[in-house]
């Protein structure tokens, strides 16, 4: 008996369906319109909602899991230097941007979801304040937060290149 080189209908169900799931996800996750709360309200960030797939700086409680400290702002040219480490990660859009306030998009490489990531820069207190939130999903795995801490550990990196004494 020679064997069966075309596959049986049961193995292409097997392999497309999981297949056809997949780039249902992605597209759904590649096209999920941005939230309305996005900006600055009253002078702050949007508080996370109660979904765990959200960190901010500018939370109502100090006890909130979506809690994160703020991230440090250089003193000279300091959305520049955030722009360029963004731009040094990769993986992101610039959505919008005022004097004092950026908005990014990070999409994940397998699934293409979409996570809205802002920052508020508090000048006087040398502060970026900032929110990264999922735009689907109810919970991102820690994923928001990892984020951020990342930017922060590349915004404090000392200067690779410091200037040469006198």
């Amino acid at each position: 008996m020679q064997p069966r080189l075309i596959p049986s209908k049961r193995m292409l169900w097997i392999f497309l369906l999981p297949l056809a799931a997949l780039l249902a996800v992605r597209a759904y996750g590649r096209f999920s319109p941005p939230p309305r709360t996005l900006g600055i309200s009253q002078g702050q960030l949007y508080p996370c909602p109660a979904s765990p797939n959200c960190v901010c700086s500018e939370s109502n409680s100090q006890n909130d899991a979506g809690s994160i400290p703020p991230l440090p702002a250089p003193s000279s040219a300091p959305l520049q230097t955030l722009k360029a480490t963004l731009k040094s990660i990769g993986g992101n859009q610039l959505v919008s941007e005022s004097s004092n306030y950026l908005h990014y998009t990070f999409t994940t490489p397998l699934w293409g979801f979409i996570d809205d990531v802002e920052f508020r820069l508090d000048a006087s207190n040398q502060w970026f304040h900032v929110r990264s939130a999922s735009r689907i999903g109810y919970s991102d795995l820690g994923t928001n937060r990892k984020r951020i801490e990342m930017i922060r550990s590349r915004l404090t990196l000392p200067n690779p290149n410091p200037p040469s004494a006198p």
